[in-house]
């Protein structure tokens, strides 16, 4: 064998492989793994996501079906053609079956084209349909644009858009503005109110939001600094609300110095007692705004409206006891009135238990769900006194409409003669407008009820 020969022909027809001296085995098997690569990149195996047309990730976008997904590629896409290919982009657009996937599409592509080329993103967004699609467009335009140069993007929002297209733009590129400058573009829509008074109003919303959870006390400072007016008030309630939707105890505390701003108060309260009533209502108290408890007591019987009327008993007295508890009884009545004439019944007075039994009666009767044949079956077995007659008063001033006749049994067997006599009267005369032959017809067939309906 010659040296340096390692395979030769051993047999008619078959290759003989010759490799050089310098040759190794590890090189010779990297030359066929590139070898093989190469083969199979021309197998034709499916493109990356990278190498992916955008209109092919968009049809595996909308394959999606868990809709936040299907949202989140869509944006990733738009966004990327925002900046590479908006026109294409836009073309897409048009193709996407629902207005929320246009909306989603439509908004990344031209938040993402605004910041490269606003005023092209612009032109076209203005090429569109007046409506949702146009506001749309522009507003995200703007957005994109103020990432970049606030000034300008609302300065233009301001002067070329108009009605709802401007409400939204300069709304989303204050917030943009706000994020980085709050301060700055407090300044700029307080320049823009004494230009035109009231332009700027939802500009003032937007960064007085902001500033609120970037540093509420300089937001408040700033705001009370401001001359009085609808522009100051604008100011002071947009910041403060937000602060209470974060910091509930925070905000009052702040409003609990500012005492002249106390027209605030109920708002916050409100806010406050959908995750803790009780704090927010002893605030009140403190306060001295009695006129906030409404509210609170309002959102308090939605969710515990005995814990509310317990409160109410401990806390306040007098005529707005009454009221509050009256409030709170027709909610509660509404959503579930055997409980909350269960609660008027177990009253130790039965003057307040019938004055009780009113707005709770009238709830239950009027916007609840409860059949009036279940209501009445209740009525009936419920013990003498106060609280059954106006239980049945109510009751037969709900029937008469309907059933006259059950309306006026029901009114016969009130024991409080006054109210009996009142019931009696209010119910036959409604029934006589109506259909006065029947209602003499009856009542010639009940002389007991004749002296005191006549009388």
């Amino acid at each position: 064998m010659k040296q340096g020969s390692i395979l030769r022909r051993s047999q008619p027809g078959r290759t003989v492989i010759r490799l050089s001296r310098g040759l190794t085995l590890m090189t010779f098997l990297w030359c066929c793994l590139i070898a093989g690569a190469l083969e199979s990149g021309k197998s034709g195996d499916a493109p990356t996501e990278a190498t992916a047309s955008p209109m092919s990730r968009v049809k595996a976008a909308l394959a999606e079906p868990e809709e936040k997904k299907r949202w989140s590629l869509l944006e990733e896409v738009a966004a990327e053609m925002g900046r590479t290919q908006p026109l294409e982009g836009k073309k897409i657009v048009d193709q996407l079956p629902t207005i929320t996937d246009k909306r989603i599409f439509g908004g990344a592509l031209m938040r993402e084209w605004g910041k490269k080329q606003p005023q092209e993103a612009l032109a076209a967004a203005m090429k569109l349909p007046a409506g949702l699609a146009r506001r749309s467009a522009c507003a995200a335009a703007i957005e994109g644009w103020a990432a970049n140069d606030p000034a300008a993007a609302m300065e233009w929002a301001v002067k070329k858009l108009a009605g709802s297209n401007r409400r939204e733009a300069v709304a989303r590129g204050a917030a943009v503005w706000a994020k980085s400058d709050p301060l700055k573009v407090a300044e700029w829509a307080v320049e823009q109110n004494s230009q035109e008074p009231g332009s700027p109003s939802i500009v003032i919303e937007e960064v007085m939001r902001a500033w609120a959870v970037q540093d509420p006390q300089k937001a408040g400072e700033w705001s009370l600094k401001l001359p009085e007016g609808d522009f100051r008030d604008l100011a002071l309630s947009a910041f403060v609300f937000r602060w209470a939707d974060d910091k509930p105890e925070q905000a009052a505390a702040w409003l609990t110095e500012h005492m002249d701003n106390d027209w605030l108060v109920p708002r916050v309260a409100a806010i406050w007692a959908s995750n803790a009533p009780a704090d927010a209502a002893n605030w009140v108290m403190q306060s001295g705004q009695d006129q906030a408890l409404s509210p609170i007591m309002l959102s308090w019987a939605d969710d515990a409206p005995e814990e509310a009327l317990q409160w109410c008993k401990a806390n306040v007295a007098g005529d707005l006891y009454a009221e509050l508890r009256d409030e709170i009884l027709g909610t509660w009545a509404m959503d579930d009135g055997f409980r909350a004439m269960e609660w008027v019944q177990n009253l130790s007075s039965p003057e307040e238990g019938a004055a009780a039994a009113v707005p709770a009666m009238e709830a239950w009767l009027g916007a609840s769900k409860t059949p009036l044949p279940q209501i009445s079956a209740w009525v009936s077995t419920q013990k003498q006194g106060l609280v059954r007659s106006v239980c049945l008063q109510k009751l037969a001033i709900a029937l008469e409409p309907a059933f006259p006749m059950q309306a006026m049994t029901a009114a016969l067997k009130i024991q409080d003669r006054k109210m009996l006599q009142e019931t009696l009267k209010t119910v036959w005369t409604a029934w006589k407008e109506r259909d006065g032959l029947a209602a003499r017809a009856w009542l010639n067939e009940h002389p007991e009820a004749q002296s005191l309906i006549l009388k």
